[in-house]
């Protein structure tokens, strides 16, 4: 079942830039499925300004690198495909 869908545009977790991001779908079994999300190229310095720029007063934005990242596990009941446990993390960290 491997899965890879390539430029899929959708804001950052905060909700302040666009990003093109790179979606992976596995299956670690008939009833777990995992996904990954992460940003299809390198983040720009137009990312930076438009997402960052309310903290603009407070840190050089110019001098940030930021790593973004969705995990998803999804647990399906067998004879339904009925969903049971979803677990997602998002992670949008900036450091200089």
């Amino acid at each position: 079942m491997p899965y890879i869908e390539k430029g899929i545009v959708k804001p950052n977790f905060f909700n302040s830039a666009q990003v093109q991001w790179d979606l992976s779908i596995t299956s670690s079994s008939p009833q777990i499925i995992n996904t990954e999300l992460k940003p299809s190229f390198l983040l720009s310095s137009g990312f930076y300004n438009k997402a960052y720029n309310q903290f603009s007063d407070k840190v050089d934005i110019s001098k940030l690198f930021t790593q973004m990242r969705e995990t998803g596990k999804y647990q399906l009941e067998p004879d339904s495909g009925r969903l049971i446990e979803a677990i997602i993390h998002r992670k949008e960290n900036s450091f200089q």
